[in-house]
């Protein structure tokens, strides 16, 4: 029950962390995962099996929306923004009491 909760925990986790990162401007599902192998890779791992579905996840349930974007000629991606919803969603978790977190790689 305790590891079925940290893992629970954990993914609850990377839900605020695209939040944030979505927050902060609109980006689509390749920039996110670009962020997690640059930018926070040092603090926090997610590959795009984990995002992408998060995604389509969090747009249902009204927390995010999507524009298409064109690159290039042909190719056009989903770039995605946070809605009022979850800046809302993402601000009351802010504010909620964090638990302890077990570390995931021996610094000592």
């Amino acid at each position: 029950m305790k590891g079925e909760f940290r893992l629970w925990h954990k993914k609850n986790r990377l839900k605020y962390i695209i939040l944030g990162l979505l927050i902060d401007r609109p980006q689509t599902g390749y920039d996110l995962t670009k962020s997690f192998d640059s930018d926070i890779g040092e603090f926090w791992s997610a590959n795009h099996s984990q995002i992408y579905p998060l995604l389509n996840r969090m747009e249902t349930a009204g927390l995010l929306q999507h524009d298409q974007v064109q690159v290039g000629e042909k190719l056009v991606k989903k770039r995605y923004s946070v809605t009022d919803t979850g800046q809302q969603e993402f601000f009351r978790w802010l504010q909620e009491p964090s638990p302890l977190i077990t570390p995931t790689m021996n610094f000592y």
